[in-house]
């Protein structure tokens, strides 16, 4: 009767190994040495088992037809590690860093730790009227993270880091088809997000917490050969894990911290010849409490405007049959790092890119592409002073064959 019944497991195990070595303070002017440079090293093994099982139809309810699903889920992933945390190299070379010497791991500390949820889940799909639909679900949650010091730590029993029990998630929505091909939305859920970063100490950063409204329209035109959707939306949470730039490696739970904005998409084949794509977003987020750091801005590392355009043309007669043209802009108003400071900031930037290829067969297509024609230097991401700074591509092309057999 149009029900359906699934169910996956999975199992994954990882071993990971990394050492690096990173500045740990500032340069000297006079002499151009670096203050230290913090090594570390980490060697872990991580065994993580899921399931999923969950049954979805249709029923009927005061003449209507609905859409029902209940379902089950259950996570576990338990991990072993070792690290240690060898003393710094002090006054190093700015243009030499080669001077510090690579860490032979002997390591001084051993972690274990079994973190497992499970909850269960429903949804239902309300046909209030032949345009509405009345959208309700949620999940009740089951958390516990459990953690010990093992060797070459000196031994210790359990400790729980964090538990919480019949965690009620919901959220809920209202979709509405002002026309065929229109339809608008509003929406709300619950946000509790447990978490895996660790604060100074190595306790567990307690679960994120929080809300989150949305509301938009979305359409199809030209026959749905193009698509466009508008949405605005804010989230308000507490306990979102931030990146402590005064202990790398460690974070600590922000207060109460809110996103807000809107952004706007198009993207299809309005003509034959013609694909595109355009989105713009806006992104604002402040804190509005945090004793660590009220009256600071709060960073998402995302820039507040950002556009992303994109379009290719494909010739169909004339000596160009065949053949095809793109180019695209990418644009990033300024954006900051972890802080206020000048130093952890870059100013707005645009990213052009381009391509020119042939159409060979329905399947197989040779095209030049280039990346960063102008070749700006930007920084992709903004982080602190001494690490999570990731520079952007420079200019670069690529010569691309594709096939489809």
């Amino acid at each position: 009767n149009g029900w359906l019944l699934k169910s996956k497991l999975m199992q994954r195990d990882q071993d990971k190994f990394w050492k690096d070595s990173y500045p740990g303070g500032g340069v000297d002017p006079d002499t151009n040495l670096i203050e230290r440079y913090n090594r570390r090293a980490t060697d872990a093994d991580i065994r993580q088992r899921a399931f999923d099982i969950f049954a979805s139809g249709p029923f009927d309810f005061f003449g209507r037809s609905h859409q029902l699903t209940l379902g089950y889920n259950a996570n576990q992933i338990f991990s072993k590690q070792r690290y240690v945390f060898a003393s710094p190299v002090l006054g190093v070379p700015l243009d030499n860093p080669n001077t510090v010497p690579e860490l032979d791991p002997v390591y001084t500390s051993g972690y274990e730790e079994d973190i497992s949820q499970q909850g269960v889940y429903s949804q239902v799909r309300l046909s209030i009227a032949d345009p509405l639909t009345l959208v309700l679900g949620g999940r009740v949650s089951d958390y516990k993270s459990e953690g010990r010091y093992v060797a070459p730590s000196t031994p210790t029993g359990w400790t729980v880091r964090g538990k919480e029990t019949g965690e009620f998630t919901p959220y809920g929505g209202l979709v509405y088809y002002l026309t065929p091909n229109i339809t608008s939305y509003l929406s709300y859920s619950d946000i509790f997000v447990p978490q895996a970063q660790r604060a100074l100490g190595g306790t567990r950063l307690d679960p994120r917490i929080g809300a989150q409204w949305e509301a938009g329209l979305k359409g199809q035109f030209f026959e749905r050969r193009l698509a466009a959707s508008i949405a605005v939306f804010r989230t308000r949470d507490t306990n979102r894990s931030m990146q402590d730039e005064d202990n790398p490696g460690f974070f600590y739970a922000a207060g109460e911290v809110e996103v807000e904005g809107w952004e706007l998409e198009v993207s299809g084949q309005p003509t034959p010849n013609l694909n595109l794509s355009v989105g713009y977003a806006y992104v604002n987020s402040r804190y509005l409490e945090d004793q660590r750091n009220q009256g600071k801005a709060f960073s998402l590392f995302e820039p507040k405007h950002s556009l992303k355009s994109y379009a290719k043309y494909q010739f169909t007669g004339g000596l160009l049959q065949h053949a095809f043209v793109g180019g695209g802009l990418h644009v990033n108003s300024g954006n900051d790092g972890t802080s206020n400071s000048s130093l952890r900031s870059q100013s707005g930037y645009a990213v052009a890119s381009a391509q020119v290829g042939y159409q060979f067969t329905q399947g197989t297509s040779l095209a030049l592409l280039g990346n960063n024609l102008f070749d700006r230097h930007y920084y992709a991401r903004v982080g602190g002073l001494n690490s999570y700074n990731t520079v952007g591509d420079p200019r670069n092309f690529a010569l691309v064959l594709r096939t489809q057999l």
